[in-house]
């Protein structure tokens, strides 16, 4: 499909990457500035300095991909729960503390790398992601689980070593895991399940 954007045609953007720049914002009006935006699938903004992202991320309904990874950002926008047919989503080397709990509403997630942030906790209804496969959260300062982890039946790549865990919750003996990466961490035993 094609758009007559300013006397010439232009195609629609499937796919954006703007990567290794110095860009610390994104316009306010991103997620609904063009329509040629509206079927985005992949966006790429690794390796940028960005602090924040507007709530009009949201806004690009078709995302599948999104690799924010490497950045200075503290937060993600609620509105990313708009983002239903998202199944990757890369944050690693960040400056979060937390995840919204909006995240736990994208139903249609398999991948979410976490890695190299200051994540202090993750949602309690993480275990609603029921599509979820690899969970990597390794060099952060998380100290427990909720026990909704055992509710990730999909789950089969769980990574969380390098972080300040000093219990697992009872419920991750329901989970069928391939792998699991808990080394360095504070753990003195393991649940009975």
């Amino acid at each position: 499909e094609k758009n007559n954007i300013n006397g010439y045609e232009d195609e629609e953007i499937k796919e954006l990457i703007i990567e290794n720049l110095e860009i610390t914002k994104l316009p306010t009006e991103f997620g609904n500035a063009f329509e040629r935006y509206k079927n985005m699938k992949i966006l790429t903004l690794e390796e940028n300095k960005l602090i924040d992202l507007p709530s009009s991320i949201g806004n690009l309904t078709k995302l599948n991909r999104i690799n924010l990874s490497k950045n200075q950002l503290t937060s993600l926008p609620n509105t990313i729960s708009n983002l239903k047919e998202l199944s990757y989503l890369d944050i690693r080397d960040n400056k979060l503390t937390s995840l919204p709990e909006s995240i736990c509403e994208v139903y249609s997630l398999t991948g979410l790398f976490c890695c190299y942030n200051k994540l202090q906790s993750i949602p309690d209804c993480i275990g609603d992601l029921m599509n979820l496969k690899v969970l990597f959260l390794p060099h952060n300062e998380l100290s427990t689980f909720p026990e909704s982890m055992g509710n990730l039946s999909s789950l089969r790549k769980l990574f969380c070593n390098n972080n300040n865990i000093g219990v697992l919750p009872e419920s991750i003996g329901n989970l069928s895991l391939e792998e699991m990466y808990i080394q360095y961490n504070e753990i003195t035993s393991f649940p009975e399940s």
